[in-house]
């Protein structure tokens, strides 16, 4: 595969599982619940950048 594949896969998934954020939170009522500065999207990807 190449790069640029995998990238986009990758984001695709991001969004999927940023959408679904209440699925994935310990605390689903007040997790990633407001309009913040970082999206939940976003956190993930500096957190995946970041390792």
């Amino acid at each position: 595969m190449k790069p640029q594949m995998v990238k986009k896969l990758l984001m695709s998934q991001i969004k999927t599982i940023a959408d679904n954020a209440k699925s994935f939170c310990i605390d689903s009522e007040r997790n990633f619940s407001r309009k913040r500065k970082l999206s939940m999207e976003k956190v993930i990807t500096g957190i995946i950048g970041m390792g």
